[in-house]
């Protein structure tokens, strides 16, 4: 069986059994350089209008997305009860748990689901993608280049944006390309080793005179 064919089964495997689940809100904590609280807002952008509260610094957040802006969109739950959709600043979340306290989360609702259809529709999405996948030659670098020059671009578990989010990057982060497909680059973080899916879109590449 050809390398390509059997890279593309054991990712169609892997990512039929793990898709719904990275479609559902994960768990990610506030950790802020001064260690004040997070400010949540009702809109991605800054305006006194948009002000909702805050969230303690180390407390779980569960986030739905990370927007290539650099803004999360979170379930937010006031003080006054029930939930509500909101957004923070990514660049004040963490996957890191160590050293960080739990807050309790006793009656808080699980995470809703994707409707099936556009589960399935995300799924088609994402297995036509990995038909396309191959290694390249000659691995090459490509600079992370968001939409606005504040943001950050997602390193994905799968090249689709409907996967985990793995790490995030700013302007200018520098990535080694080891594979593609049709509309993503595989890449590895040479400073620590992470591999994953990038959006051809938001990188571009550096020219081999440029590498010396």
């Amino acid at each position: 069986m050809p390398k390509r064919m059997m890279v593309f089964l054991m990712l169609t495997l892997l990512l039929t059994a793990a898709f719904a689940s990275s479609a559902l809100a994960e768990t990610m904590y506030v950790s802020t350089q001064d260690g004040d609280p997070l400010n949540v807002r009702s809109q991605p952008f800054i305006s006194p209008d948009t002000l909702l509260g805050s969230i303690p610094n180390h407390s779980p957040v569960q986030v739905l997305f990370i927007d290539s802006n650099g803004w999360a969109k979170i379930e937010y739950y006031p003080e006054d009860g029930g939930m509500t959709y909101a957004y923070v600043s990514s660049r004040y979340l963490s996957y890191d748990q160590n050293g960080y306290y739990h807050t309790a989360q006793a009656n808080v609702p699980l995470p809703t689901a994707v409707p099936k259809e556009t589960e399935d529709k995300s799924m088609a999405e994402l297995n036509a993608e990995l038909k396309t996948i191959k290694s390249v030659d000659v691995s090459f670098s490509v600079l992370v280049r968001p939409s606005r020059a504040s943001g950050r671009v997602n390193l994905r578990w799968a090249p689709n944006n409907k996967t985990r989010a793995i790490r995030s990057y700013p302007a200018n982060y520098k990535l080694t390309v080891i594979g593609e497909t049709a509309n993503w680059y595989q890449v590895q973080d040479p400073a620590e080793g992470s591999i994953g899916f990038i959006s051809k879109k938001l990188v571009t590449v550096v020219l081999p005179e440029l590498e010396q």
